[in-house]
């Protein structure tokens, strides 16, 4: 939201862009990783990805499914961002922590114990305390369309839930290919969701770049950047410890902020921060 406000009086970025412009920064990493895996030989290199594309094209169709809930929720997220104020969009957003562990235990037929269930509640309504705006803010609302934000953002966590718990029990088979060959297959199948999308949404024709700032290339860094930490937490972890750890992510900010920015922890805040903490520790134990 705020690098679509800090270059006002300029021709604005337009959002889908962005997401096809991560997806290509994101191939163009693992196909690097790839590479240097193979000792920089590009023989080797190109071998191991037409097996991973072609002989593994099983896989690749697999992943057709998260990569369209990705690109659907990459897109959504931005318009959940416009259309609905700060308070509503956390409280709705932050719902994806509990489907991500329902599409748990319904994909990978995990059990969690009720311990596990009550400190994942106590996380949601921690998170969304430590993500309140404070009252000023709180009072601003967006001259969007509610509902448009309010069913973009329900769908969004939704889909981020199940994609993200369907690409780990991909990423979970032994004996198959590395987790950076698993993202250039779920690359192939997002890149072209990600262009149908932008020229879906095209309502005339623009430059892609148009907009494009060093803030815009920071915001397209982040996503992808994101993408390949998250699939490497999955892989080694599992998708509920990964909210554990971006809430714990989201309280180590607040203090950053505090130490180095003009933030000032409202009671809300620590309260949420608290529960955070709270929450893990009773999740570690459950």
């Amino acid at each position: 939201r705020w690098v679509r406000t800090v270059g006002v009086g300029r021709a604005p970025f337009h959002v889908a862009t962005t997401v096809v412009s991560a997806e290509v920064v994101k191939m163009i990493v693992c196909l690097m990783i790839i590479f240097w895996q193979a000792s920089c030989d590009i023989h080797a290199a190109w071998s191991a990805i037409r097996q991973g594309l072609v002989d593994e094209s099983w896989q690749v169709a697999k992943l057709i499914i998260p990569a369209i809930l990705y690109t659907l929720q990459n897109n959504l997220l931005f318009i959940a961002l416009e259309n609905l104020e700060a308070t509503m969009f956390q409280v709705t957003y932050q719902l994806k922590l509990l489907l991500t562990a329902l599409f748990s235990v319904l994909l990978l037929n995990r059990k969690l114990s009720r311990y596990k269930w009550a400190s994942l509640f106590m996380l949601f309504f921690g998170v969304i305390l430590t993500q309140l705006p404070d009252s000023s803010a709180a009072t601003r609302k967006p001259a969007g369309n509610w509902s448009l934000g309010f069913i973009s953002c329900l769908i969004c966590g939704t889909s981020s839930g199940f994609a993200s718990v369907y690409f780990e029990k991909v990423l979970k088979r032994r004996g198959e290919s590395t987790i950076w060959m698993r993202n250039v297959q779920l690359g192939v199948s997002s890149l072209p969701c990600a262009v149908i999308a932008m020229v879906a949404t095209r309502t005339e024709p623009y430059p892609f770049f148009e907009g494009y700032t060093p803030y815009v290339w920071t915001l397209v860094g982040i996503q992808a950047g994101g993408g390949l930490l998250v699939a490497v937490v999955i892989k080694y972890a599992d998708n509920i410890l990964k909210g554990f750890a971006t809430a714990l992510a989201i309280l180590l900010s607040g203090l950053l902020s505090a130490l180095f920015l003009d933030f000032s922890p409202t009671p809300t805040f620590l309260l949420g921060a608290t529960i955070v903490i709270a929450s893990t520790v009773f999740y570690s134990v459950g």
